[in-house]
């Protein structure tokens, strides 16, 4: 039977062997080839030539999460390179954005940007943050130095932090309430970011709406946007353990300022109101 069945056994046939591309196709394949690597190589090319081109502006914002001794050092490195390129290549305008506390701890003073800096932790800051742009300016670059109050947004900075306890209906004024807080939109501020670059504004500009709020005026709102009661205060002992080393410069000092120079460029607020921004803040 085994001898039967070797008889009958076909051996495999061979596997017939891809028929050869002929001129013709293979034209069609190099053509196809071709038209795909235009496809995927020109958008490389196009934002490789855009990276390429002068920049024309240039934005600072100092990063929360960058230790307070290189804050300064930063913006000086960044300053130096818009300083030592070329003249054809450099920026027109510099944006660099601190803060209100330059102003230190003021009490009712009203203050504008022909107010001297204070006195503190964040004042030095702001001044040496501020000074070391001042290269950029005497390079020829228009600089703009942002002095920005609290920005209302859910997302980050001092708005963000409170949320949670004024949601659990547990906040209040901070320390005594009677330290002015100058706050700001953030639809305001990328506003007043456009303009700064669009514009012809230069040197100090005060960033904050022209209604700041005490601490206490400020939490009695925030619990109206949240329908909360505002009647657990935070005292002052205890702003450095919820907010950590800054704290007690940035929510216990306070400074009143008004924008003069914005207002005097003709900008237009468009949530000067507290209630109304901060219900836009909590809501967006």
């Amino acid at each position: 039977m085994e001898r039967i069945s070797l008889l009958f056994r076909r051996e495999p046939e061979p596997e017939a062997a891809a028929p050869a591309l002929n001129r013709r196709q293979k034209r069609a394949v190099h053509a196809i080839l071709l038209v795909l690597a235009v496809i995927f190589l020109l958008p490389l090319l196009w934002l490789t030539l855009t990276a390429l081109k002068p920049v024309e502006q240039v934005m600072t914002v100092p990063p929360s999460f960058i230790p307070k001794a290189y804050f300064a050092p930063i913006n000086g490195r960044l300053t130096r390179v818009i300083v030592d390129s070329e003249p054809v290549g450099r920026p027109s305008v510099l944006v660099s954005a601190g803060g209100t506390g330059i102003y230190g701890d003021r009490g009712n003073e009203i203050l504008t940007e022909d107010s001297e800096p204070g006195s503190g932790f964040l004042a030095d800051l702001g001044v040496a943050w501020e000074a070391a742009a001042e290269p950029a300016r005497a390079a020829g670059v228009r600089v703009v130095n942002f002095r920005q109050g609290i920005v209302l947004s859910r997302d980050g900075g001092a708005l963000r932090r409170m949320l949670l306890p004024f949601r659990l209906g547990v906040g209040g004024r901070v320390g005594s309430g009677k330290q002015w807080w100058s706050w700001v939109s953030l639809d305001d501020l990328v506003s007043a970011y456009v303009l700064a670059l669009e514009g012809d504004l230069a040197g100090p500009v005060n960033l904050a709406s022209p209604n700041p709020a005490t601490s206490a005026q400020f939490t009695k709102a925030l619990g109206r946007a949240l329908h909360r009661p505002t009647v657990f205060p935070l005292p002052a002992f205890a702003v450095k353990a919820v907010f950590g080393e800054k704290g007690d410069a940035v929510l216990l000092d306070g400074q009143r300022v008004l924008p003069a120079r914005l207002l005097d460029a003709g900008f237009a607020f468009a949530q000067p109101d507290l209630d109304v921004a901060l219900e836009k803040a909590i809501r967006k």
